[in-house]
């Protein structure tokens, strides 16, 4: 019986982090749309941009690496 909880849990624990991955891109390129439409608006108002925060959540760092992608 611990082994097939030992297998569930880490079968769970498996598809919960496949899951929090794809829900962390979906919201990446959620973040990355707002950040390229702040950006735009800055433009549009000739306001420079230092920098754009991230405080170390996975999606924003996701974000990070879309945004140096492009």
């Amino acid at each position: 019986m611990a082994i097939l909880t030992k297998i569930i849990t880490t079968l769970a624990r498996i598809k919960f982090k496949k899951w929090l991955f794809n829900f962390g891109m979906i919201c990446a390129k959620k973040i990355l749309a707002f950040h390229q439409k702040l950006i735009d608006i800055a433009a549009d108002f000739k306001l420079p941009i230092i920098s754009i925060r991230s405080d170390g959540a996975a999606a924003e760092f996701q974000t990070q690496n879309l945004q140096v992608d492009r």
